[in-house]
């Protein structure tokens, strides 16, 4: 595992799949909180998206792979595209649930004292959601970590996913547990970054 980490081309190699599952996370987190919140807030929509999110929720996430290479291709976007829906789902989804277990009551306070929609988000809704938007955070992380790897592995781009499937065409064993290990130790960093900033914008927020 140390050789391989001293190696500038495996480097680069992992840099490729966290650059992947970064944008794929940051842009699914921005849609899924946006969505998410949308839903929490208005009833109607709610029950219109949330059977479709749900739906996506219970497919396999490597089932929307082929799809997407159909349209996109054997490319980055595609990756990344994959990351994002994955990471989508988890926010919108425990986002939309933090939103609607909001105190009506506390909302009705801030009305009375002349909040505007857009202050009720930022100042009443988002931070009362905070625990479930960043377990939605966690969850999306993690699911973008791991996505990213398997469709790697599934359409042989460079990254640690091809660097498993390469290793196992070479009966190199030790170069695949030594992968395998890398990829858990960065997915734990991770969603230990996560949990962290919550840590400090739920003691900044109180």
């Amino acid at each position: 595992m140390w050789k391989l980490l001293l190696d500038k081309d495996v480097i680069i190699e992992i840099l490729k799949t966290l650059q992947r599952g970064a944008i794929g996370f940051f842009i699914g987190a921005a849609i899924g909180i946006a969505t998410g919140t949308v839903m929490g807030i208005k009833p109607f929509i709610y029950d219109v998206a949330s059977p479709i999110i749900n739906m996506l929720y219970s497919l396999p996430a490597l089932a929307m792979v082929p799809v997407l290479m159909v349209w996109m291709g054997l490319s980055d976007s595609m990756i990344i595209t994959v990351a994002a829906i994955s990471t989508f789902i988890q926010t919108s989804i425990n986002t939309a649930t933090g939103i609607k277990n909001v105190p009506q009551g506390i909302v009705n306070s801030a009305k009375s004292m002349g909040a505007n929609t857009l202050t009720l988000i930022s100042s009443v809704y988002l931070p009362l959601a905070t625990p479930n938007i960043f377990t939605g955070l966690r969850l999306g992380v993690e699911q973008a970590w791991k996505i990213t790897i398997a469709t790697e592995m599934l359409i042989g781009a460079n990254g640690l996913g091809n660097m498993l499937v390469e290793s196992e065409s070479l009966l190199r064993v030790d170069i695949l547990f030594a992968t395998i290990i890398i990829i858990g130790i960065v997915g734990y960093a991770l969603e230990r970054i996560i949990s962290a900033i919550e840590k400090r914008y739920s003691t900044h927020v109180s």
